[in-house]
């Protein structure tokens, strides 16, 4: 059978440490048919030297035009989203640039799209330290009615999606960038976008990647007592509303009318807007008390 074929737009900045081992786990994937597009944000090592030496030694990788300086991963992933003719694939798939992928991880993701006839694919992932210390982050927790305003569905190197879904999302940031580079959760972003469209999105319960933790994550694994406390500033202090607002106004149509962050609505809806329970349980005190 023809092996489909997946366009993975990676996004790298200052990666020269762990490219190699992202790389090969990308181009071992077994069962299906990769090209890997790369966009470096503007970096101080020497990661484009390294891209480049890939790109002379493997003709399934291409690297964008070098120089521009992005600043968070989020606007790195507009620009290869925006400038990424999807015309030629069957899926589109995100990247990090320092994360391991078992061989398997790609294949899985659209055998599991195919049986659910659905439309795109994120999953559970295993984190992992320089200790050699391991964890399993489950986001895989049963979707709600409104949990796409309030959270991602797990890290964007996960997802994978139909190549005419990320058309659609394409055209959306082309016409909306002004207001989509102001979004810093491009995972939660995507996932509130295609959710408000009934689109399906299947979260699926099996880990197929190893997802680096270290002092360079923009975004990590959002485990531990710090980052509980990191949390809780991010509602005391507003940040969290403030993202959920300009995801909301920017994505919502079918549930556009519905609520203004409306303190009575939230309460009354306390159980639709996160997967977890224990989410639940703690955005329901933040309500009450007035603190989101």
């Amino acid at each position: 059978m023809k092996k489909p074929k997946i366009a993975i737009l990676l996004a790298a900045y200052n990666g020269v440490e762990f490219l190699d081992e992202q790389f090969r786990s990308i181009l071992n994937q077994q069962n299906v048919d990769v090209s890997i597009i790369v966009s470096i944000d503007l970096s101080t090592d020497k990661t484009k030297s390294l891209v480049d030496k890939y790109v002379d030694l493997d003709k399934r990788i291409t690297v964008l035009p070098y120089g521009q300086r992005f600043g968070i991963a989020a606007k790195n992933f507009y620009r290869l989203i925006s400038d990424i003719n999807f015309c030629n694939y069957d899926y589109i798939a995100l990247s990090d640039q320092d994360d391991i992928w078992d061989v398997n991880k790609l294949s899985h993701a659209v055998h599991i799209l195919n049986i659910n006839r659905a439309d795109i694919y994120s999953s559970d992932v295993i984190a992992f330290w320089d200790d050699n210390n391991k964890k399993l982050i489950k986001k895989s927790y049963k979707q709600k009615k409104f949990d796409h305003f309030f959270e991602s569905p797990g890290a964007g190197c996960t997802f994978l999606a139909r190549s005419a879904n990320m058309q659609t999302f394409q055209g959306f940031i082309l016409n909306n960038w002004e207001e989509v580079s102001k979004i810093e959760s491009h995972d939660w972003l995507m996932y509130a976008f295609y959710r408000e469209r009934d689109i399906k999105w299947i979260i699926d319960d099996k880990p197929l990647m190893l997802y680096r933790q270290h002092g360079l994550n923009q975004v990590g694994a959002n485990i531990g007592f710090k980052e509980y406390v990191k949390r809780i500033k991010s509602i005391r202090n507003g940040l969290y509303r403030a993202e959920i607002y300009k995801i909301f106004t920017l994505v919502a149509c079918k549930n556009k009318f519905l609520f203004d962050l409306d303190w009575l609505f939230l309460l009354k809806n306390v159980y639709q807007l996160r997967r977890r329970n224990r989410d639940v349980l703690l955005i329901l005190v933040v309500i009450i008390f007035r603190i989101f």
